[in-house]
C-alpha cells in the first residue's frame, strides 16, 4: 500500500525553486484529466501559468499541495488549489480538487478537498466555491438540472463526488468552440455593416497593455459587466475594478506568455466606453509551439446602448483582428452562462458550437 504524504507549497515559489517541479507535476495531473474528459488538454494550465497565477497575489491569496507517494514523491497523485479573494468577495473562497484519473476512488480527491477546506476555514470563509469542467458526455444520460437552466449527467463523477461532501450544483455555463479562421470577405463586410449601423459609436482595437487614458472607463465597464453577469444562485459580489487592476490584469497575462487583444466601443457624444471584449492568446514562448487555440474573456454591452449590434461588432473586430496576429490559431473558446439567450445567439450566429459546460458548484458553511 502506498504511504501517502501531503506536500504544501510555500508561498512566493517560483518555477525556478528547488520545489518548483510542484508546478510541472500538477500541470500534467489537469492535463490528463481534460484529456479524458474533452478528447485534448486544451484548457490545461501550464506550469509558467500555474507559477505565476499562485504569486499574483494583489487581489486574491492562493495556496496549493498535492498528494503523492513516498515511493515516488515527485509525481502528484492529485493536486488541491485555493483561490482567496482579498478585496471582495471576502466571505467566499474558490477551491479546486483534482486527481489523476487513473487513480480516482482511492480516498485521494477526500484527503486533499480536506485540507482544502481547513484553509477556508482557517480564513473564515462562509461559502466554498468550486467548478467542473465537463465534456459532450455531460448532456448524456438522466440529468441533474441546474436552478436557472441547463443539465449536466447526474452520474458525472465530479457532480457525485461534490454533491457528497455537501456542494450543490448552482449554475450552468455552456462551453463553446468556433473554428477559425473564418472566412476573411464575410468579417470584412459584417464589421463594415457594423460600422455603418453604430452611428454614434467608434470602434477601438487594443494589443496587451491598455493605453493609460482608457483604463479608468474600462474599469468601470469591466464592474458593470461583473455587477451585470448572471450569477443564478451563486453567493458572489460584484468585482469592483480600478486602474490598477486592469494594468495588473494584463501585466499577469504578459508574465503568463499570454497576450490580451481588445475590441471596445466608444460612445463618442460622451467619451464613454460602452462594450467591450476580449481575448487571451497564449504566445508560443508559453508551451514552445504556436497556440492553436484562444480563449474569450468578457464580452459586454451596457445597458442604454443596446439593439445597434455593438455586440456583434465588438466580436467580429476582434476575430479579424485574432486572424491577423495569429494565423495559427484554430479554435476560440467561451463561456455563456445557459440562461445567457442573448449572447448565447450571437455566438451561435458567428459559429460556436457546444463542446461541453462548466459547472459552478457551492458551499455554504
Amino acid at each position: 500500500m502506498a504511504e501517502l504524504e501531503l506536500v504544501e507549497l510555500p508561498a512566493g515559489t517560483t518555477l525556478d525553486d528547488p520545489m518548483g517541479w510542484v508546478f510541472q507535476t500538477m500541470s500534467e495531473v489537469e492535463s490528463a484529466n481534460l484529456l479524458l474528459e474533452h478528447g485534448n488538454d486544451d484548457l490545461a494550465w501550464s506550469p509558467k501559468e500555474l507559477a505565476v497565477d499562485f504569486n499574483d497575489t494583489a487581489y486574491a491569496g492562493r495556496q496549493a499541495a498535492i498528494l503523492v507517494d513516498r515511493a515516488d514523491p515527485r509525481k502528484a497523485l492529485g493536486r488541491a488549489w485555493v483561490y482567496c479573494p482579498l478585496s471582495d468577495n471576502t466571505h467566499r473562497i474558490s477551491l479546486a480538487v483534482t486527481v489523476h484519473p487513473e487513480l480516482r476512488r482511492r480516498g485521494f480527491g477526500t484527503r486533499l478537498l480536506a485540507w482544502a477546506e481547513e484553509q477556508a476555514r482557517a480564513a473564515g470563509r462562509t461559502v466554498y466555491h468550486a467548478e467542473l469542467s465537463l465534456g459532450p458526455r455531460a448532456a448524456q444520460g438522466p440529468q441533474t438540472p441546474a436552478p436557472e437552466g441547463g443539465s449536466v449527467a447526474a452520474d458525472t463523477p465530479g457532480l457525485v463526488f461534490a454533491q457528497r461532501h455537501g456542494y450543490g450544483l448552482e449554475q450552468i455555463e455552456r462551453m463553446s468552440a468556433l473554428p477559425v479562421p473564418l472566412d476573411p470577405q464575410w468579417l470584412s463586410q459584417t464589421e463594415d455593416e457594423s460600422a455603418r449601423r453604430a452611428g454614434d459609436y467608434r470602434l477601438l482595437l487594443w494589443v496587451g497593455d491598455v493605453p493609460a487614458p482608457w483604463r479608468a472607463g474600462l474599469a468601470a465597464m469591466w464592474s458593470a459587466f461583473l455587477a451585470e453577469a448572471p450569477t443564478a444562485a451563486m453567493d458572489v459580489e460584484p468585482e469592483i475594478w480600478d486602474e490598477q487592476r486592469v494594468v495588473n490584469m494584463t501585466r499577469t497575462a504578459s508574465e503568463q506568455d499570454t497576450t490580451v487583444l481588445f475590441a471596445v466601443v466608444e460612445h463618442v457624444p460622451t467619451r464613454t466606453l460602452v462594450a467591450g471584449t476580449n481575448l487571451f492568446c497564449p504566445d508560443e514562448a508559453q508551451r514552445g509551439r504556436p497556440s492553436e487555440c484562444v480563449f474569450q474573456g468578457f464580452t459586454l454591452v451596457l445597458p442604454g446602448h443596446r439593439g445597434h449590434g455593438l455586440g456583434r461588432w465588438i466580436k467580429v473586430a476582434n476575430l479579424r483582428q485574432l486572424a491577423r496576429l495569429y494565423p495559427a490559431v484554430r479554435r476560440v473558446y467561451t463561456w455563456n452562462a445557459s440562461e445567457n439567450e442573448h449572447m448565447l445567439a450571437i455566438n451561435v450566429e458567428l459559429g460556436f458550437r457546444a463542446q461541453g459546460c462548466n459547472v459552478a458548484l457551492q458551499k455554504r458553511v
